[in-house]
């Protein structure tokens, strides 16, 4: 219920008291301490949104999603040690494709914010990879990397966004012309 009120109709309030209702009703499921941290982390509330993560990790350490959404939360607050340490933590917990590719998302976020293009070519070799698995459309919402995103210079803007409409199937996509045309303005700095 918490989700739908969150992603569907905006109705945060609810939302978060939804999320705190299923925490009293089963409070030793790590499900809605990772919902109460994605509704954090897209108020921006991001301590909250942490320790959120925090006791859903606590909870259930097998569990993938609470590591993605820290990682994705220590990008936000550009604390790029965490997020590195929470995507390292989260290799051994990757099952599918679709876990794969966010994880991977998050790493090429990660290597653009930290300026490594070694590591920035190799998370899009690893996401052309699975460019060529049937992925449904990714439900992950990127939406909360646009904070973060926008403090990129352009060429990493547009890579990331490029391959954010990839994985949601938008039209016009073409992670590899946003890539080349990184690599170009790499090349052009370098000079």
């Amino acid at each position: 219920l918490g989700s739908l009120l969150k992603n569907h109709t905006d109705r945060y309030d609810e939302a978060e008291k939804a999320y705190r209702t299923a925490i009293e009703l089963d409070p030793k499921s790590a499900h809605p301490w990772n919902g109460l941290g994605c509704l954090f982390l897209s108020l921006n509330r991001l301590q909250e949104s942490e320790e959120a993560f925090e006791q859903a990790i606590k909870l259930d350490p097998t569990l993938i999603d609470p590591f993605l959404n820290s990682a994705e939360k220590a990008l936000v607050a550009e604390n790029f040690d965490q997020a590195a340490s929470r995507l390292i933590k989260s290799r051994p917990l990757l099952k599918t494709d679709i876990e794969k590719r966010n994880q991977i998302m998050l790493e090429l976020a990660l290597a653009l914010a930290e300026n490594n293009p070694q590591s920035v070519t190799q998370a899009h070799e690893k996401l052309g990879e699975l460019a060529g698995v049937n992925l449904p459309r990714s439900l992950w919402n990127y939406n909360d990397l646009e904070p973060f995103i926008i403090r990129l210079p352009e060429p990493e803007q547009n890579l990331l966004r490029a391959w954010i409409a990839a994985v949601k199937h938008e039209e016009g996509a073409d992670p590899q012309g946003a890539f080349l045309a990184w690599g170009e303005a790499r090349s052009g700095l370098e000079e």
